[in-house]
């Protein structure tokens, strides 16, 4: 008898300790924050958090916004589990180039970047793309045992979370000649148990066509990050094929209100489409995502 109590008594501390990791994990939920200066520059900075502040980078903006990354990840016991370089683009891997050559304590598990094909880049690179910023980027990364080169098709794990690779630099890309380091960003969806946000970095129409008629039954997300800032990149026949929540602009004043840009123009076609729309004029812009 006594032995039969205990192992109804043992069942059912098991069934309490199931159901425990059961609740927690469906509880499991993130943050995910874009940070930026309307007032200043275009850079591409985004965080991504779990409910046991954990970290996730997406790139980090300019050199210059260093301290204040350090500052978040300060905030994260000085520990990045993911830091996702989008392309060596100085508004999206200087800050990581800093912290990268000088670490003060800083731990990063993983690193994923897209596989720059430096001498094509090099032939085309213009003096906007800076692209000393790229052969720093290059030489630190080459020296770390956690970079993983990402193509497209490929899939990663961090945090719970799937990231699906759907456009990265490749032998397609090298045939451009403008826009070379733009379009060879990678682009990718992030899933969670509900949510799927889909980062388009810098990518800009000349890949548009090749990414709708590869990965469309993709594009089904609730939340974008538009691409090349939201100005001169994806058009609106891109963006069709999708119907999400929100999206996120990366740009500052200067390219919604200066004639030429066309930043404008699509914040316009999505608020017309009932779409939520964030800029850096509200930073940080934080959306809850499962």
């Amino acid at each position: 008898m006594k032995r039969y109590i205990y192992c109804i008594s043992l069942l059912i501390i098991i069934c309490v300790i199931l159901l425990g990791c059961t609740k927690k994990e469906e509880e499991k939920s993130y943050t995910i924050t874009q940070y930026g200066d309307y007032e200043t520059d275009q850079q591409m900075f985004y965080t991504i958090e779990d409910n046991n502040n954990n970290l996730i980078i997406i790139d980090g903006g300019w050199d210059y916004n260093a301290d204040n990354v350090r500052q978040i990840i300060a905030q994260h016991n000085n520990h990045v589990t993911a830091w996702i370089i989008t392309h060596p683009h100085p508004d999206h891997a200087g800050a990581f180039n800093v912290i990268a050559e000088n670490p003060d304590g800083i731990v990063i598990d993983d690193i994923y970047s897209t596989d720059v094909h430096y001498d094509r880049y090099k032939e085309t690179a213009q003096w906007y793309d800076v692209f000393e910023v790229c052969e720093k980027y290059m030489e630190l990364i080459s020296g770390m045992d956690n970079v993983h080169m990402v193509n497209e098709g490929d899939t990663f794990y961090a945090l719970g979370l799937t990231f699906d690779v759907i456009h990265a630099w490749d032998d397609r890309v090298d045939k451009f000649n403008v826009n070379i380091c733009n379009n060879g960003s990678m682009c990718f969806i992030v899933s969670g148990s509900e949510d799927k946000m889909l980062f388009c970095a810098d990518t800009q129409e000349q890949v548009e066509e090749d990414i709708v008629s590869r990965h469309k039954d993709e594009l089904d997300v609730d939340y974008i990050q538009l691409g090349h800032h939201g100005n001169w990149g994806m058009t609106t026949a891109f963006y069709d094929n999708i119907n999400p929540k929100a999206v996120f602009f990366d740009a500052s004043r200067f390219i919604f209100e200066t004639e030429g840009y066309d930043a404008p123009v699509l914040k316009k076609y999505f608020e017309d489409r009932g779409v939520d729309v964030y800029t850096y004029e509200t930073q940080p812009n934080v959306i809850e995502f499962k």
